[in-house]
């Protein structure tokens, strides 16, 4: 993003669950809008009009009324399964660190230099609500820091609109707080 874009958005520092993945090349040429939709999020958009669906059918035809209704059943319990191994994975790499995060980008300590422009997948575990978020990200800077890691600074790339807009709310809800403390320090 450019620099006036990222000056939009308020920076917190935070302590955030954070996996890191590197892309390689078969990776990134998979489609990025493939990578925006979440799995759960496509199943279920459709409910709302399969249910109207089911429910105009019971009086016509109730047997393959009961048949959508059970094979819709059958779908979700499957997606359902495949979201929670997909969540346990995630927390097998996930590492809570301190990070500086806004609504456009990140920086965070990691264990080895990363080049300009790599393209990673970054999954993020805000606290205390317990949220998940997914977004590709680019790396716009890297710098040996003190402590013998390195600190990386990423913009975020094809995140999807509701994921951005908890991390907009979930940063909103922290500098309120901060904010809110420091003017009790004042008093």
């Amino acid at each position: 993003m450019k620099d006036s874009e990222r000056r939009r958005y308020f920076r917190i520092n935070d302590s955030i669950g954070l996996t890191v993945k590197t892309l390689n090349e078969k990776e990134l040429s998979a489609s990025n809008s493939a990578f925006s939709m979440n799995p759960l999020r496509l199943i279920h958009d459709g409910d709302e009009e399969l249910e109207k669906l089911i429910l105009a059918l019971e009086s016509s035809s109730p047997e393959l009324a009961r048949l959508a209704s059970l094979l819709n059943q059958k779908i979700e319990r499957v997606a359902n399964l495949l979201a929670m191994e997909s969540d346990l994975l995630d927390h097998i790499d996930e590492r809570v660190q301190q990070v500086n995060i806004s609504a456009c980008g990140l920086a965070f300590n990691y264990h080895q230099a990363l080049l300009n422009n790599t393209m990673l997948e970054l999954s993020m575990h805000l606290f205390p609500e317990q949220k998940k978020i997914h977004s590709r990200a680019n790396v716009v800077h890297c710098e040996k820091a003190e402590n013998g890691l390195w600190w990386v600074r990423v913009d975020f790339v094809a995140m999807d609109k509701d994921d951005q807009e908890l991390l907009i709310q979930h940063i909103v809800r922290n500098q309120g707080a901060m904010l809110r403390e420091r003017a009790l320090q004042k008093r």
